[in-house]
């Protein structure tokens, strides 16, 4: 799940910006933000392991379309002396985001799982920390 998001982001990021620089940033920020609602909502309807893992994938797609309106609009609203310095918060407020969606009082739970490995490499028996949702 994670894959398939991570590899939509990285593909389309390197399209979506370029793409977008010759737009309304608003309104392609409006639009990614729509696509990954709507993305995420289907994620919790779909019927099967691959359908979900296709809107993880859009999903990661519409977040490459947010991710460079938002970095491309802070020196255009931001006085030059504090830009660095609300990279830095955005940076920390996307850190915190992520650490929040996960815990558990947002309904992820940590699951042991342990492998039997190939016979005696290095990931054999070792439990492996899954984070579940």
């Amino acid at each position: 799940m994670v894959s398939a998001y991570a590899l939509g982001y990285a593909l389309f990021t390197l399209v979506a910006g370029p793409l977008s620089d010759g737009r309304d940033r608003r309104g392609v920020l409006l639009a990614g933000l729509s696509e990954f609602i709507v993305t995420t909502v289907l994620r919790g309807f779909a019927q099967g392991l691959w359908t979900m893992i296709l809107y993880r994938f859009l999903a990661g797609v519409s977040a490459a379309f947010v991710s460079p309106q938002i970095w491309a609009s802070i020196p255009v609203l931001v006085r030059p002396e504090q830009i660095v310095r609300t990279m830095g918060f955005a940076t920390a407020g996307l850190s915190i985001a992520q650490c929040a969606g996960m815990s558990p009082a947002r309904g992820a739970h940590r699951t042991t799982v342990r492998c039997p490995g190939d016979g005696g490499g290095p990931a054999a028996g070792h439990p492996h920390h899954v984070l579940t949702l």
